[in-house]
């Protein structure tokens, strides 16, 4: 299943990210700063992608929204 993690950068969604890839799902990365969710899919390695948020909900079977209470 393909996963999208909006705000897959943080703590929460990074943690859970790595969790669902250990599981044998592939993790789309979803970040206000594309940048930043690119370089941490990279050091994840294959199966992990990063991009927008947009991205991240547009390419995913399923989504997961891990963002502080505040933001969301």
């Amino acid at each position: 299943m393909r996963i999208g993690i909006l705000g897959g950068t943080g703590r929460m969604g990074s943690r859970l990210a790595r969790g669902y890839q250990q599981a044998g799902h592939e993790i789309i990365l979803g970040s206000r700063q594309p940048q930043k969710a690119i370089n941490l899919a990279a050091e994840m390695g294959t199966g992990a992608v990063g991009g927008s948020l947009d991205s991240a909900a547009q390419e995913a079977d399923m989504i997961i929204l891990a963002v502080g209470f505040r933001d969301a």
